[in-house]
């Protein structure tokens, strides 16, 4: 068409996943949770967006193409400081990490440490 491209850049990327639950007691019992889950996300230091607007980005995205929650876990740069600043509220539960089966205990493994790959 003649028309002169421009090279584009990509700054900053964010991912998720689905992790649809089922509500099992109360009154809500049987009911469906869309649940998106945060994964990986990162942007360019230098001229990217902040690692704030990129979860929160990710989030909007989520909830407009109809998700219900995003969950995030306290992995890598998921840390508890990143994620009150995006909002997001502490669980109720406790995660455990396990290795072919083997539950982490000595020595001690942080959470940024850790990544995981769903399968």
């Amino acid at each position: 068409d003649g028309a002169e491209k421009k090279e584009q850049t990509i700054k900053a990327v964010v991912t998720f996943y689905s992790l649809p639950m089922r509500i099992l007691r109360g009154d809500h019992a049987g009911s469906e949770i869309n649940a998106a889950c945060l994964y990986y996300y990162a942007t360019d230091p230098n001229d990217g967006p902040t690692t704030l607007d990129v979860i929160e980005a990710g989030v909007a995205y989520a909830a407009k193409i109809g998700f219900d929650v995003m969950n995030a876990v306290s992995i890598l740069h998921n840390t508890k400081k990143n994620l009150q600043q995006a909002r997001f509220l502490a669980g109720d539960g406790e995660l455990n990490w396990y290795l072919y089966n083997w539950k982490f205990k000595d020595p001690p493994i942080r959470g940024e440490d850790i990544g995981f790959v769903p399968v």
